[in-house]
């Protein structure tokens, strides 16, 4: 649920709507598919999408009476796993641009950071079964990988497989809600947690939680979010039959070529990933998992209402319809949770919200000429730091700031901003500038549009930039409006404010001199341990703080919640897997994890790859048993207890 973000982007615009009503929300986060690269080309005609907001729901959220904000911002939400950071970037060349002459595959998974780490390596070895990669506790066979005849990686699809539906309830009876053929149960379970404050004392605290046919209520999943004039909402999400995803990843694990491991993978049913692949004939493809409903008259952006029967799904979209190419040698193809195709040329509508496609865009920068390339340069590519958005939008800041009236420091931080070349290297005084602006302004676009509760909500969304970039590309949006003033301000106004702002507290948090500024100061990580918060116990569970190169749109992703006031830049996800194999090379990818391969703190394996993965190397990956065992140092026996 926490990789599957359309949910959020629905709830970001219905909180827009409660405040500031339909077409304000519309005006500031518009349902229109990311206007950038997609992974795969149509040549369908063109036709319009269906609507957003649905005819029956805009007089339901009438404009709200500005009120100007008490200032208290709710925190959590940045800590919260339903909002954790996930993303990744995957691409696959063809042999005809490769030093080895075979495809290589590309894949870094980007999730939240834990300690011990999310995913774990492991080589499973049966009489007929050889498949080596990457796993979660649970999950007995490799999730992303290779044996010896495909090696495949995962992305996440970011596809639209969640509804959001208003409720309506029973003019009858308060225990049910209106459905598409009349009145349905609304299901209430109350809940008791139990909260301990002291060694023997505990408090309690109840929750009410509502269902309806079509899933539980955003109201009471996030207590407190929506406004108490809010409707009911639901949350729809159809995961049934996610147990044969076990068989589906087991045949994946046993695959001979492409055509046998895509299959495997349809068997999947959440979540919905893209997966690229190669094989030992040297094809290469990207395909999904998953399931995605069938929506013929709603753009899936906006509730809908639950009593209307064409808003219902009545199916999911047939495999033979969703995303999919194979290619040879001659081909390339990446994907970094961008929009799949052109949903105006799709014949199904596989999602509108995305993430913006600056990665899937450096990727294919990087792999656009004739190459060759090696596994070595795919390393180096995942560790790539320009910053696509930064390269997009600083111009447009610096026309805004050209127009103000600045002191020495600013006139100075000025000039670093107009030197950056857009580059997230640690050293980078303009990454601090650029990134502390940007923030300080859509932060002051936002507080006027929705309440503390909310606003903290979506400032921890992974993709609340989408809505962001918008605003700084139209000087004009009414996002730069502050409601509560009689002056109209447009974008520079607010710019030239967050720009002053920035550099006073970057010259009170590092020294006077812009030039002497530091992106890595802002932009760093901790990897903290459960138990790693009293002091005594953080040397042994908690790793050690490090500055961190990159940033939201870089290949080197590092995700960092605006939220935060105290450390708005802290890294709190990326790469938690980098994996490059050459299928010439089967017996010797590399790749490395953030952590190590044990989770518990004394063995020497705790930490091992940690040191490794932030200064940008990898480990062998080894798949041959003659060279594992000539390096072994240890043999772990699991015995069945007597």
């Amino acid at each position: 649920f926490s990789i599957t973000h359309n949910w959020k982007q629905e709830t970001f615009r219905l909180l827009l709507a409660l405040e500031g009503g339909i077409q304000r929300m519309e005006a500031l986060y518009p349902a229109t598919p990311w206007p950038g690269m997609t992974s795969i080309e149509l040549t369908n005609e063109e036709h319009p999408l269906p609507p957003s907001v649905v005819a029956g729901v805009a007089e339901l959220f009438p404009p709200q009476l500005y009120q100007e904000l008490d200032g208290e911002v709710v925190a959590g939400f940045e800590s919260d796993p339903l909002m954790a950071s996930a993303a990744s970037d995957g691409w696959v060349i063809g042999g005809d641009h490769t030093v080895s002459g075979m495809p290589i595959l590309a894949n870094d998974p980007h999730l939240t950071h834990l300690v011990p780490s999310m995913f774990y390596q492991q080589h499973l070895t049966t009489p007929d079964l050889d498949v080596i990669g990457i796993t979660v506790p649970g999950v007995p066979y490799v999730l992303i990988g290779h044996n010896r005849h495909v090696a495949w990686g995962l992305t996440s699809a970011v596809a639209d497989v969640c509804d959001l539906y208003l409720e309506k309830p029973s003019p009858e009876n308060p225990a049910e809600v209106m459905g598409p053929v009349g009145p349905e149960p609304l299901v209430r379970e109350s809940v008791v947690v139990r909260i301990r404050e002291k060694k023997n004392s505990f408090t309690s605290r109840r929750f009410a939680l509502r269902r309806t046919r079509r899933g539980p209520l955003l109201n009471d999943l996030y207590p407190g979010l929506l406004p108490e004039r809010a409707p009911p909402v639901s949350v729809r999400w159809d995961i049934r039959g996610v147990a044969e995803g076990f068989a589906g990843y087991r045949s994946a694990n046993l695959a001979t070529d492409l055509d046998s491991l895509f299959t495997a993978l349809h068997q999947v049913k959440a979540p919905v990933n893209t997966v690229l692949a190669a094989d030992t004939t040297g094809a290469i493809g990207l395909s999904t998992t998953g399931r995605v409903p069938l929506r013929r008259h709603h753009r899936g952006t906006f509730p809908v209402p639950a009593w209307q029967p064409e808003y219902d799904w009545p199916q999911m979209i047939d495999t033979d319809k969703m995303p999919k190419v194979i290619a040879g040698k001659e081909g390339k193809l990446a994907h970094a949770n961008n929009l799949m195709f052109d949903m105006s040329r799709s014949p199904v509508l596989f999602q509108v919200d995305s993430a913006p496609s600056y990665r899937l865009e450096r990727s294919l920068e990087l792999i656009e000429g004739p190459g060759p390339y090696s596994t070595e340069t795919e390393l180096q590519h995942q560790l790539d730091v320009q910053l696509l958005r930064g390269r997009k939008i600083a111009p447009m800041l610096l026309a805004d700031l050209a127009e103000g009236e600045w002191n020495d420091t600013e006139r100075a931080a000025l000039e670093a901003l107009r030197a950056w070349d857009y580059q997230g290297a640690p050293d980078r005084p303009g990454a601090a500038i650029f990134f502390s602006t940007y923030r300080h302004a859509a932060l002051t676009a936002l507080c006027d549009e929705v309440s503390g509760r909310a606003y903290a909500f979506i400032l921890a969304l992974p993709y609340p930039y989408v809505a962001f970039d918008h605003w700084f590309l139209d000087a004009e949006n009414p996002a730069w409006d502050h409601r509560g003033t009689p002056a109209v301000e447009r974008r520079g106004d607010v710019v030239r404010a967050a720009f002053a702002k920035s550099v006073r507290e970057l010259a009170q948090a590092q020294e006077p001199d812009p030039s002497a500024w530091r992106w890595g100061a802002l932009h760093f990580r901790e990897f903290k341990h459960l138990f790693g918060s009293k002091k005594a116990l953080s040397k042994v569970f908690n790793l050690p703080r490090s500055e961190v190169a990159g940033g939201e749109d870089a290949l080197a992703r590092s995700h960092f919640a605006l939220g935060n006031d105290e450390t708005p830049f802290r890294s709190v996800g990326g790469a938690v897997l980098r994996m490059v194999i050459d299928l010439a090379d089967l017996e010797h990818g590399r790749w490395v994890i953030e952590t190590g391969a044990s989770g518990w703190p004394g063995s020497p394996h705790y930490q091992d790859q940690h040191e490794l993965w932030r200064d940008g190397q990898t480990a062998p990956m080894l798949f041959n048993w003659d060279e594992i065992s000539a390096s072994k140092t240890a043999i772990l026996s699991l015995e069945p207890a007597p």
